[in-house]
């Protein structure tokens, strides 16, 4: 099992530097391109929903995201404080293909399986995906 975590503040300027980290990860765990480029995607778009739904696009917060591959699966988990997602939007988000949703439709397609939960005041995104 390989892991490492980082946080960064909810500035979209930063979210770059989480898509070249996971980018890395994913070259140095062997995938191919197409799987890094997935993968990044998918964290990014996680990222980006916390800092705009979440924070409510404010600077200041924190976001923790953490990265785990363990045999042939990575999961990354993203993490923040802000507000929470009540599952009638989650549902929603999670089959449109709108501009609104479209992030969430695209983690749903392209990882294996993606959750969501708030427990004691703190969101979780976790992204998981077979290698």
């Amino acid at each position: 099992m390989q892991s490492i975590s980082f946080d960064i503040e909810s500035l979209l300027q930063r979210v770059s530097l989480v898509g070249v980290a996971v980018s890395a990860l994913c070259r140095e765990h062997g995938m191919d391109d197409t799987a890094c480029f997935q993968i990044e995607t998918c964290v990014v778009e996680a990222v980006n929903n916390a800092i705009i739904h979440a924070y409510d696009n404010e600077a200041g917060n924190n976001l923790h995201i953490e990265w785990l591959m363990e045999n042939k699966q990575v999961t990354i988990t993203v993490s923040d404080t802000g507000k929470t997602m009540t599952q009638a939007i989650s549902d929603k988000l999670v089959a449109s293909e709108s501009e609104s949703g479209r992030g969430w439709f695209i983690m749903n397609k392209w990882t294996d399986s993606v959750f969501y939960a708030s427990i004691d005041g703190v969101n979780t995104t976790t992204l998981e995906k077979f290698i």
